[in-house]
């Protein structure tokens, strides 16, 4: 199984229904080093995050598109090993209201793992003052 591997993305690049990948490339953090006390916390489950050096969020897992938030800053995946994963793009990116995100993907849709889902105006999001942390 390959966790959480910061790969560049080749459109050949074929991952198996455990492994999971980065959503982002960039630099992976431990909960502690988030700001939001509810990912910080773990209080929703297992946590991690990352500082971005891109503005493509992949898919992390294989699977199935549970919800895309109308606000672009969060998606959810079933994994077709049974476990939901939630990504959350940015710290208080909700309040954009969907400024600055571009999806490419809809509740239902299959995905596989390194699969673009969301575009991100990282500028965007830094002039609307919230932070770029994935989680």
């Amino acid at each position: 199984m390959r966790i959480f591997k910061n790969l560049k993305r080749e459109k050949k690049m074929v991952f198996s229904d455990t492994d999971i990948i980065s959503p982002v490339g960039g630099k992976m953090i431990s909960p502690l080093e988030i700001s939001d006390i509810t990912f910080r916390d773990q209080l929703i489950g297992q946590t991690v995050g990352f500082i971005p050096k891109q503005d493509v969020i992949s898919c992390p897992v294989n699977g199935v598109i549970n919800f895309v938030f109308p606000t672009l800053h969060a998606f959810g995946i079933r994994a077709n090993t049974g476990v939901n994963y939630l990504v959350h793009i940015g710290i208080n990116t909700v309040s954009m209201k969907g400024q600055g995100f571009k999806t490419f993907i809809k509740k239902g849709d299959i995905v596989r793992a390194g699969q673009k889902a969301i575009q991100v105006n990282w500028g965007a999001v830094k002039k609307a003052g919230c932070e770029d942390t994935v989680v």
